[in-house]
């Protein structure tokens, strides 16, 4: 099947302005649509909802590591109401 082949329909979420922000600079870091990576993320997340064989080939992502960082001392407040 050619890409040109699949049905295509628009859709429109309300979001931060800080998302749209990230998701621009994902596009331009990783060299990819935003409609691509959009696509990627839904079905990454959606995925989690089917009962079918493949889902743990299809959540790959969710093997989890540790990101450390040092944390910023202005963020130290935000950090702890998180825990």
């Amino acid at each position: 099947m050619l890409r040109g082949d699949f049905m295509k329909e628009r859709i429109k979420a309300l979001v931060s302005a800080y998302i749209l922000e990230v998701l621009d600079e994902d596009c331009n870091h990783f060299q990819i649509s935003k409609e691509r990576l959009c696509n990627e993320i839904l079905l990454k997340f959606s995925v989690k909802f089917r009962s079918d064989s493949d889902f743990d080939d299809d959540m790959l992502f969710d093997r989890r590591e540790y990101l450390q960082f040092a944390l910023n001392a202005n963020n130290k407040k935000y950090y702890e109401k998180g825990l």
